[in-house]
């Protein structure tokens, strides 16, 4: 990549426009590191034989280990995703649950020797074009003769729908803390399925315990006063199959005081944005700094 890019993380960000890469400080950084297995040992790849050999440190999945091993050093492994299981199934007619390894032990046995990396990338395209989760397209695909699926016509079938999993409803108190303009955000908290590095404190509502109580206990693992808590509005959020109610607390923290949470930082209101991700932590903001 180092040759191709000219050695230029400038002159790569031009020539990789358009492939899904931005010029940005971040792709520059990444280039960079990127640079460097030039010089490391191929023996440090997350190669299928590195994913067998060490079950117990394995820091990797067998998805990676297989793309790695076949399509970039055309080595004879295999390669499952969702649309590899998909051409299985129907090849086979499979209308109920099988263990995932049966999916590994067909993709392997179907694997040629010396033409691993082109074969695997055509069945991974033949499931997302051709044989597609819904309306697959039978007359073109290469291998319908072999079809059982196709022969009982009951392709449209496979594989069967899944069961939709029962909605849980989850409250949370989340506390919108500030001090001199600045809002405390921490590493560690409540609800870890909300995405983000930062966020702000939250912790589950247990036991039967009111928002107000929650909060006043979360706010004093924080801080080692009291001070008052204003209930802002309850945040209604969804993530999968939970149904999530956030109660929002603002509370205003004195000049001099300092914040025990570990991991915590006071983040300026105009650069909160560079430090939240989750949209349930924004619209928590949102609703507790409206006046």
């Amino acid at each position: 990549m180092p040759g191709a890019a000219g050695n230029c993380p400038g002159e790569a960000g031009r020539n990789l426009t358009g492939f899904g890469f931005r010029r940005s400080c971040s792709s520059r950084r990444r280039f960079k590191r990127s640079s460097r297995i030039t010089s490391v040992s191929w023996n440090a790849f997350p190669t299928y034989k590195r994913w067998q050999s060490q079950p117990k440190k394995r820091s990797f999945g067998r998805y990676t280990a297989g793309a790695i091993s076949s399509i970039a050093f055309n080595q004879p492994y295999p390669v499952v995703d969702g649309n590899v299981k998909r051409v299985v199934s129907r090849l086979h007619g499979i209308r109920h649950t099988v263990p995932e390894s049966f999916y590994w032990k067909q993709a392997e046995a179907w694997v040629p020797e010396g033409s691993a990396s082109n074969f695997n990338q055509a069945v991974m395209e033949l499931g997302a074009l051709v044989c597609t989760a819904s309306a697959p397209l039978c007359l073109l695909c290469p291998v319908h003769s072999l079809c059982e699926a196709r022969r009982l016509g009951i392709q449209d079938t496979i594989p069967p729908a899944r069961a939709a999993r029962p909605a849980e409803s989850i409250s949370f108190v989340m506390l919108a803390l500030e001090r001199e303009g600045r809002i405390l955000l921490v590493r560690q908290r409540g609800g870890s399925f909300i995405p983000g590095k930062w966020g702000l404190p939250t912790n589950e509502i247990r036991n039967h315990a009111s928002p107000a109580q929650a909060a006043s206990d979360l706010a004093q693992s924080i801080a080692s006063f009291r001070f008052p808590l204003a209930e802002k509005c309850v945040v209604r959020h969804s993530i999968t199959h939970r149904k999530i109610f956030i109660y929002v607390f603002y509370g205003r923290i004195p000049r001099l005081a300092r914040a025990r949470a570990p991991d915590s930082r006071w983040v300026s209101r105009p650069a909160l944005d560079r430090f939240l991700t989750s949209s349930a932590f924004k619209k928590a903001l949102s609703s507790a700094l409206s006046e």
